[in-house]
């Protein structure tokens, strides 16, 4: 049992790292976090449901032409509703409040085109998986776990070894300071969408190879993104890996013992821990 305890908590932390990676790019940049970004998972599922409903598309084809589907309505949704606020100086608040209007209508669209109940993006075989000691990995489990790993790998030789890094990297610092020493900050933004819809949508075909897609399967996704990235901070990826082995470990113990309804109560209480912290650290900083 403890076996596969680890196991599930290895591909849980891979799932959480898909799913935070571009929620943790999104918020390092602008300063506010996207909840429209959710609705890439939904968006890049359905998008490879609709190439594969006839079964005659390579899976590999589908996915490139589910992320590119993905890519183009995320930075479009970007050009066309975030970048004329940005241009007005619209606080991180205002911008916010607007990401998750759009989530709300992206999901109510997908819910009304393919429908509320759950769909499956797996049409071959069931195999047992891979045998590791006293538990079972199945081979998309794998594929998830090598992809959590490539793109931690990725994105952190991006942020040291690129123009974007270093220029995300001062857009982070200042904004205002970077725009003065010559970086267009709506190049670095646009850039920034392209890559987190790539994520995004990498993360949610591989969820629904391994579990089902739903209009709503991006509410879940907030709440692992929204703690990851809040208390892992935006300094170190490698802050949001921890936090996500430590999330994923909480969960998972949590499941085997108790419920699986604690789920989501046990990311909830690690987020209020953390901000009763530190709000007390900002209390004694000021006395």
């Amino acid at each position: 049992m403890i076996q596969q305890i680890i196991i599930n908590s290895i591909i849980s932390t891979a799932l959480y790292i898909l799913i935070s990676s571009g929620f943790w790019i999104s918020y390092r940049v602008s300063k506010y976090f996207n909840f429209s970004h959710a609705a890439t998972f939904a968006i890049s599922g359905y998008s490879m449901y609709a190439i594969t409903v006839n079964r005659n598309y390579p899976n590999g084809l589908a996915v490139l032409w589910a992320t590119c589907i993905t890519i183009i309505i995320a930075y479009s949704l970007d050009r066309i509703i975030f970048m004329p606020a940005r241009t007005r100086a619209a606080s991180p608040t205002i911008l916010m409040i607007m990401s998750l209007g759009v989530y709300i209508f992206l999901q109510s669209a997908m819910a009304l085109l393919f429908g509320e109940d759950n769909k499956n993006l797996w049409y071959g075989n069931v195999s047992l998986g891979i045998k590791v000691f006293n538990a079972r990995i199945s081979n998309i489990q794998v594929v998830i776990v090598v992809s959590a790993i490539m793109i931690v790998i990725i994105l952190r030789m991006m942020d040291k070894c690129t123009k974007y890094g270093l220029a995300s990297s001062a857009v982070s610092k200042d904004k205002e300071l970077a725009r003065i020493s010559g970086i267009n900050y709506e190049r670095v933004m646009g850039f920034t969408n392209i890559i987190c819809s790539t994520l995004g949508s990498v993360a949610g075909i591989l969820i629904g190879l391994d579990l089902e897609i739903e209009p709503t399967m991006g509410l879940g996704t907030m709440l692992v993104g929204l703690v990851v990235v809040i208390v892992g901070g935006t300094r170190n990826i490698l802050n949001m890996v921890c936090v996500a082995i430590l999330l994923s470990a909480a969960q998972d113990i949590a499941v085997w013992y108790i419920n699986s309804q604690w789920m989501d109560s046990i990311a909830l209480l690690m987020l209020m821990i953390y901000l009763i912290i530190q709000s007390r650290r900002s209390t004694n900083l000021l006395q």
